[in-house]
């Protein structure tokens, strides 16, 4: 017996749409923040299913979950640009108030030197001649008291004259 003669042809093709099957893909997101004192919200997506080639790779779940985690990212990076800000403007301030108390200790510092030189140059200033003063009182106190001293025996003869005459 003889075999057949067979007719061979190639029947490859490119395939419709060919599938793999996929693991399980789990998507977490957190909302809100523990940092400014408000409650968190975590929201875990797992997806099971198969991908497909001409579809990009993503079944419609799995393209849900991206746009959900690039809308999180965006979220998160508008929140970090607004929170760098926020600390930028608060560094500023800082450095500014930082800088008015280091004028202000300086003046306070040049204040205090200056304080006990100007006290000192004034006593010396008027020292001298608040010592002439004293030295002109104090001789004139004498003279009045030794004025005093010569006029109380003519006033005690007044007075013992006038008890007399009443």
């Amino acid at each position: 017996m003889e075999a057949p003669p067979i007719d061979y042809r190639s029947i490859i093709s490119q395939r419709p749409g060919f599938t793999r099957p996929s693991g399980p893909i789990t998507t977490t997101q957190t909302f809100g923040s523990m940092a400014s004192g408000g409650s968190r919200i975590v929201k875990s997506v797992t997806e099971y299913g198969s991908s497909s080639i001409m579809s990009g790779g993503l079944s419609p779940f799995g393209q849900n979950a991206a746009s959900t985690i690039r809308d999180t990212r965006e979220r998160e990076k508008k929140e970090m640009s607004d929170l760098n800000d926020r600390l930028a403007s608060y560094i500023e301030k800082v450095r500014f108030l930082e800088a008015q108390n280091r004028k202000l200790a300086a003046d306070l510092d040049l204040l205090r030197s200056r304080w006990g030189k100007d006290t000192i140059s004034v006593r010396s200033m008027y020292e001298g001649e608040i010592q002439v003063m004293l030295a002109k009182f104090m001789r004139k106190c004498g003279t009045y008291r030794m004025r005093r001293k010569s006029l109380k025996p003519p006033v005690q003869t007044f007075e013992t004259a006038k008890l007399f005459h009443s």
